[in-house]
């Protein structure tokens, strides 16, 4: 892994009239080019996680770091969330005022001139493509979440959070969003952090971050997430989750022919079911 950008250290929140802390002593690190989805069952502590790196949550012990600085010391707008519904953070008319907006609270000196082309390259980056001059409320809800992608891109953000941002969607558009998040840490050195309850979004991630009643269960590998070791259980369904059907697959081949096989990807699953002596 890179150098840790964003890190939490030994952090606890606590909630008024609640005697046990919504997160207790959690630590995690989490590098540039880092795909992270952070799982768990309702009141684990998910969105508790979010809205404290955000700086909305206070902390009770510990401290949080950004690029070696305390979080209330960091520039503003380095970390950015993406909500569910994506509507509740709009705020401009168009495509354009949207990320014009955003642009100019990082740059004020950006004229009209440059910022056409700025927008318009924010908007191809995250395959949104309808006219930037089009009506925000006109946009699909797959539009408009990767306006929301856009707009981190313009604020130039180095980490992003989705709180189940893509919950919503259709099958297609999930499956579209999620390569162009994994997109964005390669080409911009992102930090994304995915909230989510769907398995299929952990298949697309660099580390799995599961949480149980505000402490970390689980911090690992989804190959190690999903499949077990010498015929043992495995985390996820340890855990309570229901792996991806493509793990469910995997999963009845290897106990059907004694097979090893780890995919988290179609491809994976067809190239090492090539090489498995099928009776």
């Amino acid at each position: 892994m890179n150098a840790p950008r964003l890190v939490v250290d030994d952090i606890s929140v606590l909630r008024v009239n609640t005697p046990r802390p919504v997160l207790n002593q959690i630590s995690l690190a989490f590098a540039s080019h880092e795909l992270v989805s952070i799982c768990g069952h309702n009141g684990a502590g998910k969105t508790t996680l979010a809205r404290t790196l955000l700086g909305l949550c206070p902390v009770a012990k510990g401290e949080i770091t950004l690029n070696g600085h305390p979080l209330h010391n960091a520039p503003r707008g380095q970390i950015q969330m993406v909500f569910q519904p994506p509507s509740a953070q709009l705020i401009g008319q168009t495509i354009f005022e949207e990320l014009a907006v955003t642009a100019l609270q990082r740059n004020p000196s950006l004229t009209r001139t440059q910022l056409e082309p700025f927008v318009q390259d924010c908007a191809l980056r995250v395959g949104l493509r309808a006219p930037i001059h089009a009506d925000v409320h006109a946009l699909s809800g797959g539009e408009l979440q990767r306006l929301c992608l856009a707009q981190a891109l313009a604020s130039q953000a180095s980490v992003l959070v989705l709180d189940e941002a893509l919950s919503s969607l259709d099958p297609a558009t999930r499956t579209s969003l999620r390569r162009e998040l994994r997109d964005l840490t390669v080409s911009h050195g992102m930090t994304i952090l995915m909230i989510t309850h769907d398995m299929e979004d952990v298949l697309v991630a660099d580390r799995v971050v599961v949480l149980d009643l505000g402490e970390v269960r689980l911090d690992a590998s989804p190959r190690d997430f999903f499949y077990d070791e010498a015929g043992q259980a495995s985390p996820c369904s340890v855990l309570g989750f229901h792996p991806p059907y493509l793990v469910e697959a995997a999963i009845t081949a290897n106990q059907k022919w004694g097979a090893a096989l780890k995919p988290l990807t179609e491809e994976q699953y067809v190239e090492e079911l090539s090489h498995v002596p099928v009776p």
